[in-house]
């Protein structure tokens, strides 16, 4: 059995994986996307020679075989980093194209590889990184989602405040980070928002996810691996808005998730078409609610 792991290099999780599957004699080839084209050597070949597409990879302890895998696993998916000898004019292109090829290359992979276990497949990978689609499914699927809008127009983005505030959030549809002049770097988070806020703000220049905030008492991290679900409690021992801000602890949940929750999330799984995400979800007395993050970029869903 063949087994292939895009991820990035020193991924302890796909190590992790790599160790346990080689122990019970599975080979698995492991691909570095950010490796290329610094690091690694790559080459797509399609013409008379073969009546399909030939691929090659080689790079620092990764390598990929042309139709040879019964599973492959997108791990976390990284865009290309230039040499350092580029010139600074030419670093974006280079890696503009770099990322084109190895979109490329990973579509002809799954192509060749069409009897493959996808986790996920490109596709749904894709689609299921959508938060309004998320919000959406979850509610179809019969989650409770607190009232939402995603807009860049103040004024109904300023209603919305007046009918549900005063306690609402707001937070990116992307995770992003920022250099500061100090050196240091600032990400983006969940924060407080309020009518009154909108006075000075530029809301038009990008669109934003408000929500009606929600008092938690604790934080569920619920894994689904195929049927199986698994789940964990995210605690930080003091309210909290994002829960990432500070030292926080996994715990067990003080009580399961009902049957007719697990259900919901597999049948949110089903309507995205993935295999393997994480779950995040607030939990309180009466109900549950989530945001859902395909295991792409392991970034955070807030």
């Amino acid at each position: 059995m063949n087994v292939l792991i895009h991820t990035i290099k020193n991924d302890m999780h796909a190590a992790a994986v790599a160790w346990a599957l080689k122990e019970k004699g599975v080979n698995t080839d492991l691909l570095f996307a950010a490796d290329f084209p610094s690091r690694a050597k790559s080459s797509i070949h399609v013409g008379a020679l073969s009546d399909h597409a030939r691929l090659q990879h080689e790079g620092n302890e990764s390598s990929v075989k042309t139709g040879s895998y019964e599973v492959i696993w997108h791990r976390r998916l990284a865009g290309s980093v230039a040499d350092a000898e580029a010139h600074p004019a030419d670093v974006q292109f280079i890696e503009q194209e770099s990322s084109a090829y190895l979109d490329g290359f990973s579509l002809l992979l799954e192509r060749q590889n069409s009897t493959a276990f996808l986790v996920n497949s490109l596709a749904a990978r894709e689609r299921a990184r959508s938060k309004s689609l998320q919000l959406s499914v979850a509610q179809e699927c019969g989650f409770t989602i607190p009232e939402t809008i995603i807009s860049n127009d103040r004024d109904q983005i300023g209603a919305f405040l007046n009918r549900n505030g005063p306690l609402c959030v707001a937070k990116p549809l992307t995770g992003h980070a920022w250099d500061t002049t100090a050196g240091g770097r600032i990400a983006t988070q969940t924060v407080a928002i309020n009518a009154s806020m909108l006075a000075n703000t530029k809301v038009a220049l990008s669109p934003l996810i408000v929500q009606a905030q929600i008092s938690k008492l604790e934080e569920l991290r619920v894994v689904v691996m195929g049927m199986s679900v698994f789940v964990a409690a995210v605690t930080t021992g003091t309210p909290r808005i994002d829960w990432r801000t500070g030292a926080f602890a996994i715990e067990s949940p003080t009580f399961e998730i009902s049957e007719q929750e697990k259900k919901a999330c597999l049948d949110v799984m089903e309507q995205l078409g993935i295999v393997l995400a994480a779950l995040i979800s607030f939990v309180m007395r009466t109900e549950l609610w989530f945001l859902l993050k395909s295991m792409k970029w392991a970034s955070s869903c807030f």
